[in-house]
């Protein structure tokens, strides 16, 4: 799941794994399973002289901690039929089969999938999902509040979590197969099909936009500071960046700071026309 899954892997990037085993598997035998899921985990996490190796995150399985490492399929199903979030579904939809045993993979994301459009995709369920994604919204603004000083890139209105959710949402509700696709290729995906859930060619055109100025941004940031954007940095921090991004010919090298708060902007835009606002509770 997560950039492992769209293959955006970064510096500091976490990999958001999630493992399947087929029904035929019973408790007893998923015990091995289990082991080797634990130490792959700890094999992929450690540190070495060179530094560490990939942080591993597994908390993004159905009920996360409180769920076993090792998930049977129709347990995955079940859930994402029947419990799943709105950040989940939007999540899980978008993941791909990444090693073991491809072609259970496959069907365990397509079962996923369809899961998820029965209950997220049409009727009560649709407007489900939009009051869900504007609570997370809600939550992840106030974190950014709380984090003065810091750059409004991931969690701030119109950062990356306001793409994934447009993004994500127009896929649910279409049917729309964005799984193991980066940020631009799901906007070309959603530009691209027939599906009235898709989107027309001027919103497509300034989601790739403010997709290519973040992940640029984020890149650039990253390999300067060998961090996550969820650190502030300084003016020096700031110019080595931009010459980073000029090296890179991203257009707005010379003021990012100030392009992404306008690319923010149309991305809140965008959001509220193509996901809208929950109908208000009285």
């Amino acid at each position: 799941l997560g950039r492992l899954g769209s293959r955006e892997m970064d510096i500091g990037s976490d990999a958001d794994l999630v493992f399947v085993v087929g029904d035929g598997v019973n408790v007893e035998e998923r015990g091995p399973w289990r082991k080797l899921a634990e130490r792959l985990v700890n094999a992929v996490s450690s540190h070495t002289r060179h530094g560490l190796l990939y942080p591993v995150d597994t908390r993004l399985r159905p009920r996360g901690t409180e769920g076993e490492i090792v998930q049977p399929l129709s347990y995955v199903e079940n859930y994402c039929r029947a419990e799943a979030a709105g950040w989940e579904a939007i999540t899980f939809f978008k993941g791909r089969p990444l090693a073991g045993n491809l072609a259970l993979g496959r069907d365990v994301l397509a079962r996923m999938r369809r899961a998820l459009r029965e209950r997220f995709a049409t009727g009560d369920g649709a407007l489900l999902l939009r009051h869900e994604l504007a609570h997370m919204r809600d939550l992840l603004e106030e974190q950014w509040r709380a984090q003065r000083g810091r750059f409004g890139l991931k969690r701030a209105p119109g950062g990356y979590h306001d793409l994934e959710y447009t993004l994500g949402y127009r896929a649910i509700l279409g049917g729309i197969e964005t799984g193991g696709r980066n940020l631009l290729e799901q906007v070309k995906a959603l530009e691209t099909t027939a599906d009235p859930c898709g989107i027309d060619a001027a919103s497509a055109a300034a989601l790739a936009a403010a997709v290519t100025l973040f992940r640029s941004t984020d890149h650039a940031l990253r390999i300067v500071t060998s961090r996550s954007i969820e650190h502030p940095f300084d003016t020096a921090t700031a110019a080595r960046a931009a010459t980073l991004l000029r090296d890179w010919a991203v257009p707005e090298a010379d003021h990012f700071e100030y392009a992404i708060e306008e690319r923010r902007a149309e991305v809140v835009h965008l959001y509220e026309s193509l996901v809208g606002a929950p109908p208000s509770e009285t």
